[in-house]
C-alpha cells in the first residue's frame, strides 16, 4: 500500500471543498485518495494511467458479466448488494457508492456501502438532511443526476431542500421489487467529468440496476428479507 503524503511531487489537485490548490501523492489502495491539506475534506484522483477506448469497453463488458453471473448465485442479501455494488464502482470508475434498502415501513436503510461515504456531508449546515431529502425524492423519480452543490430541481415541498451539499456529482438510481421501488442505488461521481460522461453514467446505472431489481424479485419470491 502505499501511504499518501504532502510532497511538491505529487499530483496536482484542486479540493472541491476549500477550492484551494494542492500537490498531494495519493495511496493507491483501494482507491487513489488522500486528505486535503487544507481543510481535510477527501481529494479523489482518476487514473494515474490513461486507458484506452477498446481497453476500457472490454474492461467494462467483463464487469457486467460479473454483475449478471452475481445474480446467478446463491447469496444472502449483505454478500449480493455488497458484490453488486463493488462492481457497478468499478465499472463506473467511481469512488464511492452506497445501496440502500426500502423496508417495509418504507424507510430507507444502508444495505452496502464502499469507498468513502458522504463526501462533506457534515460540512455544510443541513448537507446531511438535503441529502436525506434527496433520498426521499429519488423514491418518486426514474433517476436523479446533482452536480456539486447543486438541487434536486422540481419537487421541494418541505421545509428541508433536496440536494447536494458535496464537491462530488451525486448520481441516484431506484431498483424495484414487484413493479415497487425496492431501494436505491447512489453513486459519488468525479466532479472533473462532463455533463455528458456524467448522463452516461446514470444511464448505465439504470440499465445495472436492472439486475439489482431481479436479485430482489427473486428474493422475495423465495421469503428472503432484502
Amino acid at each position: 500500500m502505499v501511504i499518501s503524503s504532502r510532497t511538491p511531487e505529487g499530483d496536482p489537485h484542486r479540493c472541491s471543498v476549500c477550492g484551494k490548490d494542492t500537490r498531494t501523492e495519493p495511496s493507491t489502495v483501494p482507491a487513489r485518495d488522500a486528505p486535503c491539506p487544507h481543510c481535510g475534506s477527501l481529494l479523489w484522483f482518476g487514473r494515474s494511467q490513461p486507458s484506452s477506448p477498446v481497453s476500457d469497453r472490454k474492461r467494462i463488458n467483463r464487469l457486467v458479466e460479473e454483475i449478471a453471473r452475481l445474480g446467478g448465485l446463491s447469496l444472502a442479501p449483505s454478500a449480493y448488494y455488497g458484490g453488486f455494488l463493488r462492481l457497478l464502482l468499478a465499472a463506473l470508475d467511481a469512488p464511492a457508492g452506497a445501496l440502500w434498502g426500502r423496508t417495509s415501513q418504507g424507510n430507507l436503510e444502508l444495505q452496502a456501502r464502499a469507498g468513502f461515504h458522504g463526501p462533506g456531508l457534515d460540512q455544510t449546515d443541513g448537507g446531511r438532511d438535503r441529502h436525506d431529502e434527496l433520498l426521499r425524492q429519488a423514491l418518486r423519480r426514474p433517476a436523479l443526476l446533482v452536480p456539486p452543490h447543486g438541487r434536486a430541481g422540481p419537487g421541494d415541498s418541505g421545509p428541508v431542500p433536496a440536494g447536494n451539499a458535496t464537491g462530488y456529482t451525486v448520481l441516484v438510481a431506484p431498483y424495484f421489487r414487484n413493479a415497487e421501488v425496492a431501494g436505491l442505488l447512489e453513486v459519488w461521481q468525479d466532479p472533473e467529468r462532463s455533463p455528458e460522461a456524467q448522463r452516461g453514467c446514470l444511464k448505465f446505472m439504470v440499465a445495472m440496476a436492472r439486475h439489482a431489481s431481479a436479485y430482489a424479485g427473486k428474493a422475495a419470491a423465495i421469503g428472503v428479507e432484502t
